[in-house]
This record gives C-alpha cells, sequence and structure tokens, in this order.
C-alpha cells in the first residue's frame, strides 16, 4: 500500500477495547469518560470548472484533517458534532469551498480551498483551506491551514494542479511537446481510529487540455477531466474529505469540475 502512514491509533481501535463513534452526519456525541481521541476531517473542495473549449481546472483540495492524542472532556457531557459537507461541482467559477467540521469547544477543521478554473487568459489560483486548491495555467496552488493539510499545486501552462492532501501537497501541472496533463491530488494520510485502516483527506487531480486524465490522491480524492471528456472525472469519497477533480479542457460549453467529499468525525472514549 502506498502513501503516507500515520498510525496512531492501533493500541486503541479493536482488541476489546472501547468502540469508536463514527459520524458520518452531525450528530452529539454523549462522553462516557473524561477523555476522549478524535479524528476530525472537514468537507473536501470542488475542483475548477473549465470555460467552453479552454483550459482544464485545478484539483479540489482535501478537507482539514485534525487528530488528538488525548483530549480531556467532561464525562456526561452532550457535545455537538458537525460534519462538513463537500464543495459543490459548478459550470462556471474555480471550485467551492468544503464547509468546516466541529467538534464543539475542542476542535475544527477547516474546509478545502476550491480548483482554480480553466480558462483564456492570465493564470487562476487555486484557493486557500485545509488542504489547498490546484491553480490553473501558471497560477499558484492555495495555502494550506497550518497544521491540517499541504498546499495545491500550480497549473501547468494549459491544465490544472493537483489539489492537496493531508500527507502532501499537489503536485504541478505538466507539459511536453506532446501532451499537457493536470497535477494528481497530493496524497491523504492513513490512520486505524476506526478499527480499519484506511487513507483519509486525500487531494482532487487537475484537469487535462491535451492529456489523459490525473490520479487523485490516496484518501478520496477524485481523478480529474481529460482532453475533451469529463467522463473521466470523479467526485471526492464521502465522509473522507476527499477534494474533487478538475474539469477537462477542451469541451464545448462550460465544464463543471466534480464535488468534493463530505467530512468525518470519529470519537474513541480512553
Amino acid at each position: 500500500m502506498t502513501g503516507i502512514h500515520q498510525l496512531l491509533f492501533s493500541n486503541f481501535a479493536g482488541g476489546g477495547a472501547a468502540a469508536p463513534e463514527i459520524f458520518n452526519d452531525s450528530g452529539t456525541y454523549t462522553a462516557t469518560s473524561s477523555a476522549i481521541r478524535y479524528m476530525c476531517i472537514a468537507g473536501g473542495a470542488a475542483g475548477g470548472s473549465s470555460a467552453t473549449g479552454e483550459k482544464g481546472g485545478g484539483g479540489g483540495g482535501a478537507g482539514g484533517y485534525l487528530i488528538s492524542s488525548e483530549t480531556s472532556v467532561t464525562q456526561g457531557a452532550d457535545i455537538t458534532i458537525t460534519i462538513g459537507g463537500g464543495g459543490a461541482g459548478a459550470t462556471t467559477g474555480g471550485g467551492v469551498n468544503g464547509s468546516n467540521s466541529v467538534i464543539n469547544g475542542i476542535a475544527t477543521s477547516i474546509g478545502g480551498g476550491g480548483g482554480g478554473r480553466g480558462e483564456g487568459g492570465g493564470g487562476t489560483n487555486g484557493a486557500a483551506g485545509g488542504s489547498g486548491g490546484g491553480g490553473v495555467r501558471g497560477g499558484g496552488g492555495g495555502a494550506a491551514t497550518s497544521g491540517q493539510g499541504n498546499n495545491g499545486g500550480s497549473g501547468g501552462p494549459d491544465c490544472g494542479g493537483g489539489g492537496g492532501g493531508a500527507g502532501a501537497a499537489g503536485t504541478n501541472g505538466r507539459a511536453s511537446s506532446t501532451d499537457s496533463d493536470g497535477g494528481p491530488g497530493g496524497v491523504g494520510l492513513e490512520n486505524d481510529i476506526t478499527g480499519t485502516t484506511l487513507f483519509y483527506a486525500g487531494g482532487g487531480a487537475g484537469g487535462s487540455l491535451t492529456g489523459g486524465p490525473s490520479s487523485g490522491g490516496d484518501g478520496g480524492g477524485g481523478n480529474g477531466g481529460s482532453r475533451g471528456n469529463n467522463g473521466t472525472i470523479q467526485n471526492g469519497t464521502a465522509n473522507t474529505g476527499g477534494g474533487g477533480g478538475g474539469a477537462g479542457g477542451n469541451i464545448a460549453g462550460d465544464t463543471a469540475g466534480a464535488s468534493g467529499g463530505k467530512g468525518i468525525v470519529v470519537i474513541l472514549a480512553v
């Protein structure tokens, strides 16, 4: 298995220990002990759109990724959990940022930054977020939130950079004399707080003007669109905080980037 590993919870998940509470949607956690460990991931951003016949859009940044080794709580207290939604794909503008996930009074992870829009003229920057979105046509990648993710990749001459992931920055868009491909999304991080080892918060891939599709980062990042074809594009995976892929270039009509995946919160009593 490839990617960056962060197995901080292996002594606490499964094996007769307290079962984790997994929040795929907003709700309330009632503390059963005086301390918890948690994972809090925001919604991933949408990939950038592409104007008619123009460049590929930037990949959406992953939602911010926060974990704790141990945090004190009041036993018996009800704690509100908010799960951030993924940014919705749209046919105009840069990708929509993801929404924050919140463990009330304890942690707030920041929604991913949207990918830049592919169009003629100057470059388009990716948006800032938990992890930053990919830029387009020389535009810079969006900045990440410190301690929550990584920057998006810069756009190539005619393609989008990859969105940043929790474990690595998005890759810059690349070009050659015969090919121009969007940058792959940044890889997420892996842990086993749920009892199963999984990646979370991967960045979405940038869209291509003349090449094939690029891959989203491990952890729910969506693949980018390809030349003249948005059929290869993928949304970020739900409840991973993965970013959506950027729209393919050279397509008739304004073309939507893919939506980001909504976030997740997992809490483990210790």
